[in-house]
């Protein structure tokens, strides 16, 4: 029984280990390019976990501090300011 265990243990931070690399390309380098993107996406963590706010409050809050950063960022349009770039993509 303990080896069977251990082996879930294993599993386990296997699957924590995936999940962390999948957040962090899409989410991390995509979506966080200043420090003020941190700055919401910090908010948003904490409250989730300190406050428990429930999920769809904050994701509301999240798009509205997001549309209003990038608002005052003074870009001109959301087609124009936004360029997504892949290891790809011709610089």
């Amino acid at each position: 029984m303990a080896a069977v265990q251990a082996t879930l243990r294993g599993v386990n931070a296997a699957v924590v280990g995936l999940l962390v690399a999948a957040f962090y390309t899409p989410v991390w380098t995509g979506g966080i390019r200043s420090g003020v993107d941190f700055g919401v996406g910090l908010a948003a963590f904490l409250l989730l976990v300190f406050w428990r706010v429930p999920p769809w409050i904050v994701v509301v809050l999240g798009a509205v501090s997001g549309a209003g950063v990038f608002g005052l960022s003074g870009a001109p349009g959301f087609p124009a300011a936004v360029r997504f770039t892949t290891p790809f993509t011709e610089r």
